[in-house]
């Protein structure tokens, strides 16, 4: 295989936040090669759930087309429930403007993405690992891989896209989460859900074609009490939670458990070890928020805005990593801490029921916490 050797930017990870911002600098006219030490898909544990904060930012890249074509769902509401079979149900849809939420399987949009940022012209490179970076004006990269022989590509600009930093995950994990895709289960392909037990929550997500995403959040206790089986745990929640009973019971699962420990990361990387970070490399959010693939293409799209200021040659780094950090911040620290503090409660029987019984009562506070999870990500400096 042919690897040209010059670009002006590489990126390090072909998820979301490396694909979208590999996307979007190709067809600004950089030169950019996405590196991924994995074979693109590959199945993650996450939901699929993509909020309305995203609706114009996907549109402007024509992705949403490519959505409607892959048959994704458009979700329309949102059901919460809790044990004693209670639960509420709000649409999630924005009056202000027209805006969709969307129900996708990471496989087929990871790859769906993959492949739209080879069409811009971005060089791909699968299966490979980035041994050594050395760094100066122009950063030299050396990669090993089992698609290609070992090499080397020279980038002006380096982005770490490749998810959470081994040194980031320190102390104990927070929770477990674990994700699979079932079929034939009694669930609207318009409603996304979140179902909470005394150790945990579940969330199902429809991806399409009459599947679902089920993902859960379980509190390491579980685990350390031995239950380790995933379709065990399940098993529990569904005990605890009739409406998630119901709506899965009779559903049959086709692709296998993928699990992850969860460490919500307190040192936040902007611009770190001679390169920018994006989605999860930056800070991660709890899964409770549905949220995480709102950071991951909002971040990519701050980042990329600031670089189109600019040549790859001329960019500013220090200027650049101020203004990046002054609008992650801006934009989505506070959405992140409200993440944080919803999924602490999450796991709270008594805070649980208490705020099932204030959201049923005023269910205007439920659809006000959705909308500031799910706000429109203002990407200029000076609003």
């Amino acid at each position: 295989m042919n690897v040209p050797n010059r670009f002006d930017l590489a990126i390090l990870g072909a998820g979301p936040s490396g694909s979208i911002l590999a996307i979007t600098m190709a067809r600004h006219g950089w030169r950019v090669a996405l590196l991924e030490k994995m074979k693109m898909p590959r199945h993650k544990v996450c939901g699929g759930f993509i909020g309305p904060a995203n609706h114009d930012f996907l549109e402007e890249l024509g992705l949403l087309d490519r959505m409607r074509e892959a048959g994704f769902p458009v979700l329309k509401s949102l059901l919460m429930s809790v044990p004693k079979d209670r639960s509420i149900e709000i649409p999630i849809a924005s009056k202000a403007k027209t805006t969709t939420a969307w129900g996708v399987w990471r496989y087929e949009f990871d790859d769906l993405l993959v492949q739209e940022a080879r069409k811009a012209g971005v060089l791909v490179l699968e299966h490979v690992t980035v041994d050594r970076i050395e760094k100066g004006k122009t950063n030299h990269l050396f990669y090993s891989g089992q698609a290609c022989p070992a090499g080397s590509i020279e980038a002006g600009v380096v982005v770490n896209a490749s998810g959470i930093d081994r040194g980031q995950m320190k102390g104990p994990f927070h929770a477990m989460g674990l994700a699979a895709e079932f079929e034939n289960a009694n669930v609207p392909q318009s409603q996304v859900s979140v179902h909470y037990a005394p150790e945990g929550h579940c969330g199902i997500d429809p991806i399409g074609k009459g599947r679902i995403t089920v993902g859960y959040v379980a509190d390491p206790a579980l685990f350390e009490r031995g239950s380790k089986d995933p379709d065990a745990i399940l098993g529990i929640f569904r005990k605890q939670n009739g409406c998630l009973d119901r709506m899965i019971g009779q559903a049959r699962q086709i692709t296998p458990w993928k699990g992850t420990p969860i460490y919500l990361v307190r040192d936040f990387h902007f611009w770190h070890d001679g390169m920018f970070h994006v989605g999860d490399a930056v800070g991660n959010v709890n899964p409770v928020g549905g949220i995480g693939l709102t950071f991951a293409f909002q971040s990519a799209k701050l980042l990329a805005g600031l670089f189109k200021r600019s040549s790859a040659a001329e960019l500013a780094f220090d200027s650049v990593a101020r203004d990046y950090e002054r609008l992650w911040r801006r934009e989505l620290l506070g959405r992140l801490r409200m993440s944080r503090f919803l999924g602490k409660l999450s796991h709270e029987p008594f805070a649980v029921g208490l705020m099932m019984s204030v959201f049923r009562s005023f269910p205007g506070l439920l659809k006000a916490a959705f909308q500031q999870q799910h706000a429109f990500v203002r990407s200029d400096l000076n609003p």
